[in-house]
């Protein structure tokens, strides 16, 4: 409950992000900074025994995935420019 709560907090930030992605980059490099250590301590977790090897695939596909995905996401926006700043370099 303690990490849903959380993750709540975090899918909020990224449906609001979804409006407008590339104004609230920073929310999604966030969430993917966030995945990432979570995917860490779930990593070291599992190599120090304290965490059953059954869960492997849900915490591969449910928490590694996609902090994957939101790190290339980041990567995405930052190196596409935006439509309106694409807009004003065409006007200038």
């Amino acid at each position: 409950m303690d990490g849903g709560t959380f993750f709540l907090a975090v899918g909020i930030g990224l449906a609001a992000a979804a409006i407008d992605p590339y104004r609230n980059t920073i929310a999604i490099v966030v969430a993917a900074v966030a995945g990432v250590m979570h995917s860490i301590l779930h990593i070291w977790s599992h190599a120090e025994g304290l965490l059953s090897d059954k869960h492997l695939p849900t915490e591969l596909f449910g928490i590694l995935a996609p902090a994957i995905l939101l790190i290339a996401i980041a990567v995405i926006l930052y190196r596409t420019p935006a439509a309106s700043q694409v807009a004003s370099a065409r006007a200038a």
